[in-house]
C-alpha cells in the first residue's frame, strides 16, 4: 500500500518537472503579440504669445472688422458709370492735337469731276470728344455728260462748281477696337462721327460771259476711320456729306434762275499726324 503511494507521488513529481519555465516559453511562442497601448499626448507647455482657449485677449487681426461700404453703394447703384470696356488704350487722343493732310474724289456731282485736297486740324478734349477745323480746296473739271452738251448746244448746263469749302466741327469717337491682320499683326482703329458749319465758295457756270463766285452757308455731317500706325501717326478714310443751298444763273443772261439745295459727297484719305 505504502509502495504504491509512493509510485504515484514519484508519477506527480515528474509530470510538474516536464512542466517547466522552459515549456511555458516554448508555448508562449506561439501566443499572438499584443498591440501597444496608446500613449496620450502631454499637453502643450504653456506659451505667453499663445493665447489659451477661451481666452478674451485675440490678435488683432481676427478682431479687424472689413469695411464693405464701396461694396454696398456699388450693389445699390443701378447702373456702374465708371465701368469701361477698354481698361487701357494703346494709342490715345486725349489732350493732343492732330494734322491731317487727305485728298479724294467728288463722287456724285452730275456735271463735274474733281480731286479734292484737304487740311484738317484737330484737337481732342478726352477719347471720345474733340473739335475739328477743315479747309477744302477743289480742283472741279467738266465731266463727259457736260463736255458733251456744251459741243452740242454750244452752251454749258445751268449748274454751279464747288471752288472751296472752310468750316469747324464737333468729333464724337464712339468706336475703338482692334482687328487681327492675317493673325501675325494687329491693327488699332476708331471711328469717328462729326457735325460741321461752313461756307461752301462756288462757281456760277456762264456761256460767253466770265463765271463768277458765290457763297452758301454749309451744313456738313462725316464720318472717319483712323487706323493707328503707331503713337504719332494714323492712316484716315473720310466720308464726308455738305449740304447747302446755292443759286443757279442762267448761262447766257447771267441772272439767277432759281435755288436749290444741294449735297456734296466727298471721299478722302490720308495721313494723320498726333503731338
Amino acid at each position: 500500500m505504502n509502495t504504491s503511494r509512493l509510485s504515484t507521488f514519484a508519477t506527480i513529481v515528474f509530470g510538474l518537472s516536464l512542466y517547466s519555465p522552459s515549456a511555458m516559453a516554448q508555448s508562449n511562442q506561439y501566443k499572438r503579440a499584443k498591440k501597444p497601448e496608446a500613449v496620450a499626448p502631454a499637453p502643450p507647455a504653456p506659451d505667453s504669445k499663445t493665447p489659451a482657449t477661451g481666452d478674451a485677449s485675440k490678435p488683432a487681426d481676427l478682431n479687424k472688422k472689413v469695411d464693405i461700404t464701396d461694396l454696398e453703394q456699388k450693389y445699390w447703384v443701378p447702373k456702374d458709370t465708371e465701368f469701361r470696356v477698354v481698361q487701357n488704350r494703346t494709342y490715345t487722343k486725349e489732350n493732343r492735337f492732330a494734322v491731317t493732310l487727305s485728298g479724294g474724289p467728288l463722287i456724285n456731282d452730275q456735271y463735274s469731276k474733281a480731286f479734292i485736297y484737304a487740311l484738317t486740324g484737330n484737337y481732342y478734349f478726352s477719347e471720345r470728344l474733340g473739335a475739328e477745323l477743315t479747309f477744302m480746296d477743289y480742283d472741279t473739271k467738266n465731266n463727259i455728260m457736260t463736255e458733251t452738251f456744251i459741243g452740242q448746244y454750244a452752251t454749258a448746263p445751268e449748274h454751279n462748281k464747288e471752288s472751296t469749302y472752310i468750316g469747324a466741327g464737333v468729333n464724337w469717337v464712339p468706336i475703338y477696337a482692334k482687328l487681327a491682320l492675317l493673325e501675325k499683326q494687329i491693327i488699332y482703329f476708331d471711328m469717328s462721327f462729326s457735325a460741321g458749319l461752313g461756307v461752301t465758295t462756288y462757281d456760277q457756270q456762264l456761256t460767253n460771259m466770265p463765271m463768277t463766285k458765290s457763297q452758301a452757308p454749309t451744313l456738313a455731317l462725316d464720318v472717319a476711320q483712323h487706323f493707328f500706325l503707331d503713337k504719332h501717326f494714323a492712316l484716315r478714310f473720310e466720308l464726308r456729306n455738305h449740304f447747302l443751298k446755292w443759286d443757279i444763273k442762267d448761262s447766257k443772261t447771267g441772272v439767277v434762275d432759281h435755288s436749290t439745295t444741294t449735297n456734296s459727297n466727298v471721299i478722302l484719305f490720308g495721313l494723320t499726324y498726333y503731338h
